[in-house]
């Protein structure tokens, strides 16, 4: 059933409208404005971070006009830490609504930093029940990843991201695999 007030998209790690930081695929904005769009979910606001510098009159250019009201674009990295102005839950928290409809897309390639805001979530109950549904992109240690993510290194592997989706799932968060 589509939501009947406001619809807020959330997306660290975002580029700009239709590509991603490396000029190639993932255009998560245009994809998700339209894949909801196709089911009546229109986003009022739409929430985008991306640490890459970008050139800002490019990146609104590409903004259909019917969205710039709602479009709040950062050209500065999502942060973990809880105070940071830039703190990757504080605009949800202070605008979103138990009744809004709330999509969260994480992907910053960076492993630590994305955990720390996962583990975040999971422990803040009335910040799980703002949220709707998630997708993230966590890198793992996996060995099919390894030439894309670079990630041979770290401590967190396959198993780590299915027991989060699990948590989050349990708690009625829809939870999805980014690529």
């Amino acid at each position: 059933t589509p939501p009947t007030t406001p619809s807020q998209g959330n997306d660290g790690g975002t580029a700009t409208w239709n590509q991603n930081a490396a000029g190639g695929g993932g255009a998560s904005q245009k994809w998700f404005v339209e894949l909801f769009a196709a089911v009546n979910i229109q986003f009022s606001h739409i929430f985008a971070f991306e640490a890459k510098n970008q050139d800002s009159k490019d990146v609104f250019q590409r903004i259909a006009s019917n969205l710039i009201p709602g479009y709040h674009w950062y050209n500065v990295p999502i942060s973990s830490k809880p105070g940071d102005k830039f703190f990757a839950w504080r605009f949800l928290k202070e605008i979103a609504r138990k009744q809004d409809y709330v999509l969260v897309k994480l992907d910053i390639d960076h492993t630590r930093i994305e955990e720390e805001i996962v583990r975040y979530l999971l422990q803040d109950e009335s910040l799980m029940e703002l949220i709707d549904e998630m997708f993230w992109e966590h890198h793992v240690n996996i060995p099919a990843m390894y030439r894309s993510w670079g990630t041979q290194k770290e401590k967190s592997y396959l198993h780590d991201t299915y027991n989060h989706f699990r948590r989050m799932r349990e708690r009625g968060i829809r939870a999805h695999s980014w690529v």
